[in-house]
């Protein structure tokens, strides 16, 4: 899991770096993260860099589920989360895709 700070400047960009949700096996062993995730001008975006059908995509605070959608990755490799509506505090962002659970902490100063 990854920790980044949400900066208010529209020029700055921070990459999340998405770890296994839950580990296949024990120890946990590497596999290719088909996902990346980057936070800009108060945008997530998710780039699904394979296609392989839909995804669910859920952005949590402490209380429970703040955003959720569900994404073809079929039709669009790009999904952008408009993120300015969130309050500052810890998200998690959490990713189903391709039979693979992931997930990044960050934090909205």
């Amino acid at each position: 899991m990854v920790c980044f700070a949400w900066a208010a400047s529209p020029a700055w960009a921070e990459k999340l770096i998405l770890k296994e949700k839950e580990p296949t096996s024990d120890p946990p062993t590497h596999r290719d993260i088909p996902i990346d995730a980057d936070y800009e001008d108060g945008r997530l975006y998710i780039d699904f860099k394979q296609p392989g059908g839909v995804a669910q995509v859920n952005v949590k605070d402490r209380f429970g589920m703040v955003v959720s959608d569900w994404v073809d990755t079929q039709a669009t490799s790009m999904h952008v989360i408009d993120a300015t509506m969130l309050d500052d505090g810890q998200y998690m962002l959490e990713v189903e895709y391709e039979g693979q659970a992931v997930e990044g902490k960050f934090e909205v100063e």
